[in-house]
């Protein structure tokens, strides 16, 4: 069945565009995310005692990253929170991980004055270049100034992923075909690759299901990004995710790699130590595009250690930088 989305491109004639410059300013289709909803008077009480990040701070105008945490402090969802009205909140995650993540909080919620759900529709966009904040502008009129700001009206929800006001998670009601043409009038649209590329580059990682029970917040860096609160109390997890985070103890975590060039590269392939031929760490999301090839690595070193030459698979395989 055709989406409104994709009705809208082919009435107006847009073509994907592969050879984009850092000059330009365009658009990407976020199709494999999704989302649940958390709605009622005890909304926020209750989010607040399950996930590492500050509920309290979200508003109309700030967003956050956050993780909903197992009792060994291991990841088994993560996700942008939002708050487009009150007593409402939005974790747009992957798609694939939001029955796992639904399962999972449902388990808790069963006391709270408020209703755990899948959000069924939901548009979601990743806009990039020079003129978004411009086009965000025009859109909900204001723009963000500051990484996870947010403005939001009827037309849907922008948040600034990144600090330089250039990069925009956009959700849409995916009937509002005015804020669809009005986007694809003012941006080139392209492969979803390049928007993931722009997470990368950001330190912006949505694990996978697979990934699920794998990871503490802390090796996704999200106390980096308001993602993790150490001064709002318990939460699940929160003990194993604090003692390690105050004793310094965390001796894994990701970086931000790439490579010139369509690079295979597949999920959990190996990070060489080019100098010791050692295996240090593994590749956990990964964008490919025309020209280049964007990884995000977990590294079996602490942030203290001096990253040293890295390659792709083996002593031979590709330089990453």
């Amino acid at each position: 069945m055709q989406t409104l989305w994709s009705k809208t491109v082919t009435e107006l004639n847009v073509s994907l565009s592969e050879d984009i410059r850092t000059t330009d300013t365009w658009v990407s289709h976020l199709d494999y995310m999704g989302a649940l909803t958390v709605i009622g008077q005890d909304a926020a009480k209750f989010l607040q005692g399950q996930l590492s990040c500050d509920v309290n701070t979200i508003s109309a105008e700030h967003s956050t990253p956050g993780s909903h945490c197992n009792p060994q402090g291991r990841m088994l969802s993560n996700f942008r929170l939002f708050s487009p009205a009150e007593n409402h909140f939005v974790l747009a995650m992957q798609a694939e991980l939001c029955e796992t993540a639904q399962k999972a909080l449902q388990k808790y919620i069963v006391f709270s004055k408020a209703t755990l759900s899948r959000v069924d529709h939901l548009l979601a966009l990743g806009l990039h270049g020079p003129d978004a904040s411009s086009i965000v502008a025009g859109l909900f009129g204001t723009t963000t100034k500051a990484r996870n700001d947010t403005v939001q009206n009827a037309t849907g929800s922008a948040i600034q992923i990144d600090e330089m006001a250039q990069s925009f998670e956009i959700y849409l009601d995916p009937e509002n075909t005015d804020a669809m043409q009005s986007i694809l009038q003012a941006a080139l649209l392209c492969d979803n690759a390049y928007w993931q590329q722009q997470c990368i580059t950001n330190g912006l990682w949505y694990i996978s299901a697979d990934q699920s029970g794998e990871h503490i917040p802390l090796v996704a860096a999200l106390d980096k990004i308001e993602g993790i609160s150490f001064k709002k109390g318990c939460y699940t997890g929160q003990e194993i995710i604090a003692r390690m985070h105050y004793r310094g103890k965390a001796k894994r975590h990701i970086v931000a790699l790439e490579t010139d060039g369509f690079v295979p590269v597949s999920m959990g392939d190996k990070i060489i130590d080019s100098v010791t031929d050692k295996d240090i760490g593994e590749v956990v999301a990964f964008a490919r595009t025309k020209n280049l090839t964007s990884l995000l690595a977990v590294l079996n070193l602490s942030e203290d250690n001096e990253v040293p030459p890295l390659t792709l698979n083996n002593s031979n395989g590709p330089a990453l930088r």
